[in-house]
């Protein structure tokens, strides 16, 4: 391998994070601009190539991971620019619509009044009842905890 080849194996990075902005005018360089913002805060300046202008105009304002070659400060090791060779858009109506379906799933189990009617009329046309004086109890012991 030779030093151009281990020198870019070493700067290859994915970052995950919120493409907030995209410039499709090109730079000096030839190259268009955008910046990722991570979940700390820190935003990446990133350059790509026109082969991605879609998918980077399809993902603004979303998550996504975009991988490539790096630029680090040779000081602090930080990652200065990342050149985005492949952009993956984070499908997040998938995983918000799983959580809120979850979510509402869990609070209908808790909260459903039909649901607790339903199965107290079950019980009570199948006999499993119990003295008054033994519910009492029961809500007595509720009021104390």
């Amino acid at each position: 391998m030779d030093i151009t080849a281990q020198v870019l194996k070493q700067n290859l990075r994915a970052v995950r994070g919120r493409l907030l902005m995209v410039d499709f005018n090109e730079n000096n360089d030839g190259y268009y601009t955008c910046h990722v913002h991570l979940p700390d805060g820190t935003v990446v300046y990133g350059a790509f190539d026109d082969d991605l202008a879609a998918i980077m105009e399809k993902s603004l304002r979303h998550e996504v991971y975009a991988m490539g070659v790096a630029t680090i400060d040779a000081a602090s090791g930080q990652l200065i620019t990342l050149h985005i060779g492949e952009l993956i858009l984070i499908e997040p109506d998938a995983v918000a619509e799983a959580e809120l379906q979850h979510a509402y799933d869990r609070y209908f189990a808790d909260h459903d009044t039909a649901t607790h009617l339903r199965q107290a009329l079950h019980e009570a046309i199948s006999g499993q009842t119990y003295p008054i004086s033994d519910l009492w109890q029961m809500v007595d012991s509720d009021d104390e905890d």
